[in-house]
């Protein structure tokens, strides 16, 4: 079995924290680094880019672990590429490449739906008919935040501000023919909605009446409905159909879109993100530690260690009075702070996150 190898590189320290997983690694571990060659045991690793302190160390490994965990200390010579945006985000890390976005691509992309063409909604998990809509105005939404914020929207015309304090005579949402769209999710007029189509629960979750698949959240008269969710029919032509949108064709890239464009957003530097569910009140809290982490992984070749970039994120989930974590004790995301930003997902959302969140890092040493 090849070796995984991750690299956390810390510049401010100059040194870096490596972590080397194998089923076969003996409990004695001879590591020895020169120049940008990185060795274990018999294994050589070429990690370009990064100039090492030449040094020869032994690292013990735990005997319920297959993984060592080790810091090396970098020779000022070190010049780490600089990536302008375009760098690689592994926001949770699967078995197959699919799990890699790129950051120049997490952005707010229009829908794949044209002006002035009726489309057909339907839900992904059965093809049940859902709705019909033909767009008049298809508009960005301010923010991934915008529930928080909506509150101060105002019409450029100003004939929904009160003449004598400039407040709001009325709510801004999607009227008949508008989709409000953000990087996760776009919102459409209740009204599209076929009545014995869809379901509402007592908590404003919208679900398929076929097979009670959650589709969004209804609010004010307009719905917010998950990329994942639908699936399109233009009833005019083939150019547009099929998925919502261009990257979104999971579970998986909803939630990571979602998690990128919410992080981007707060404008802090180590967000605190309180992803919730409704009617289960379940509960997954996430400090984000790192937005721009810089690391060397071998995931694609095992022997060559490239750059990327990573999101370093701790969790707490709870669920049913289980509290699972990955945070230090002294900086637990838990704590609650007035800066957390709270976002609702879809039970099939919120299980893939926190399954993810586990899995990502399944293996590595505990002290690590």
């Amino acid at each position: 079995m090849k070796m995984r190898i991750h690299i956390d590189v810390l510049s401010r320290l100059n040194v870096v924290n490596v972590v080397a997983i194998s089923e076969v690694l003996p409990q004695e571990n001879i590591v020895q680094v020169e120049k940008s060659t990185l060795t274990i045991n018999d294994d050589k690793f070429d990690c370009e880019g990064l100039m090492f302190q030449n040094n020869k160390i032994v690292v013990m490994r735990n005997v319920d672990e297959t993984g060592i965990w080790f810091r090396l200390p970098l020779d000022s010579e070190s010049v780490l590429p600089v990536h302008n945006g375009g760098a690689s985000l592994h926001i949770i890390q699967k078995e197959d490449i699919s799990s890699v976005y790129k950051k120049s691509t997490l952005q707010n992309i229009k829908p794949q739906m044209a002006i002035d063409k009726e489309e057909v909604f339907y839900c992904k998990s059965c093809n049940n008919e859902l709705a019909r809509i033909r767009p008049g105005r298809i508009l960005p939404l301010p923010s991934s935040d915008w529930r928080h914020s909506a509150s101060n929207w105002f019409c450029c015309t100003t004939k929904h501000l009160r003449k004598d304090s400039g407040t709001l005579t009325e709510k801004i949402s999607p009227k008949l023919g508008d989709i409000f769209y953000s990087p996760a999710f776009f919102l459409i007029n209740k009204q599209h909605f076929l009545d014995s189509a869809v379901k509402i629960s007592d908590n404003d979750v919208l679900t398929c009446s076929d097979c009670d698949k959650h589709l969004g959240e209804v609010n004010d008269g307009f719905v917010s409905l998950w990329y994942y969710s639908i699936k399109l029919s233009s009833t005019e032509d083939k150019e547009f159909g099929g998925q919502t949108h261009p990257l979104i064709s999971s579970v998986g890239d909803n939630f990571a879109v979602l998690l990128e464009a919410t992080v981007q957003d707060s404008g802090s530097r180590m967000p605190r993100i309180v992803f919730k569910t409704r009617g289960t009140h379940k509960v997954l809290k996430v400090w984000v530690m790192d937005k721009d982490l810089t690391c060397y992984t071998n995931i694609t070749n095992g022997n060559h260690l490239a750059q990327d970039k990573m999101m370093k994120l701790a969790f707490e989930e709870q669920s049913n009075g289980k509290l699972e974590s990955s945070a230090p004790d002294n900086k637990s995301p838990g704590v609650a702070l007035s800066e957390e930003i709270e976002v609702y997902l879809s039970e099939e959302m919120y299980s893939y996150a926190v399954r993810g969140m586990q899995l990502c890092c399944q293996d590595f040493p505990q002290q690590c």
